[in-house]
């Protein structure tokens, strides 16, 4: 059987995946070429049809979980995204948390501590270095805890600690993530997470709209 039509008939049978870029249903850019090459390896393809098309399809999953994006600093477009919500009064930022075995600090060596410490502990170097910066700018943090897997979520996905901050306003907000001497112990929090999320909540007049009516 020619080699391009068994990457066709392999490709037809393949499912289709959710691109991590924008959501969209496609298989992913390089899932052909790397079809023909395992077609091409001489896998018995006349007598075995289904072999090239599982080794196929294992392949898919193993490119697929290789291209997972993790988020540990904002990009430019979501941080004008935040600027242009026009948020009025205090703004809480919930953080979801997911940390390391290991904290790596190659991105920042000059913090490392002398003997290697798991995410959680750097994590802690973090808040300790963090707390006085955030209490000056008007910040506080209003709730930490342990995390876990979803009650109500996907069932693979875990985050291991959850934190709320408050800040006074954007302004204050935007002040005290671009302090210079603040900035100097983000490594410890690069080190220290895997994965993160950064959500921005609105309080006064926002909330009171889904109480209004009681």
């Amino acid at each position: 059987m020619p080699v391009a039509h068994v990457a066709t008939k392999c490709a037809a049978q393949q499912p289709m995946q959710r691109s991590a870029a924008n959501g969209d249903f496609a298989y992913s850019q390089d899932f052909m070429p790397r079809l023909l090459a395992v077609a091409a390896g001489g896998l018995g393809v006349d007598s075995q049809e289904n072999q090239p098309c599982l080794l196929a399809r294992q392949l898919e999953r193993s490119m697929l979980e290789n291209q997972i994006k993790t988020y540990l600093e904002p990009s430019q477009e979501a941080g004008r995204t935040f600027i242009a919500r026009g948020i009025l009064g205090s703004v809480v930022m919930l953080n979801l948390l997911r940390f390391r075995e290991f904290a790596d600090y190659s991105a920042t060596p000059d913090l490392a501590p002398a003997e290697a410490i798991s995410g959680k502990a750097a994590y802690q170097l973090y808040i300790e270095h963090t707390l006085p910066h955030l209490e000056k700018s008007g910040g506080e943090v209003i709730f930490m805890g342990a995390g876990g897997n979803f009650l109500i979520g996907p069932t693979d996905e875990r985050w291991d600690a959850v934190m709320l901050v408050r800040q006074r306003s954007v302004k204050d907000f935007m002040a005290f993530a671009s302090n210079a001497e603040y900035m100097q112990g983000v490594g410890h929090r690069v080190a220290a997470l895997e994965d993160s999320r950064l959500l921005p909540l609105m309080e006064g007049e926002a909330s009171r709209n889904f109480t209004a009516d009681r």
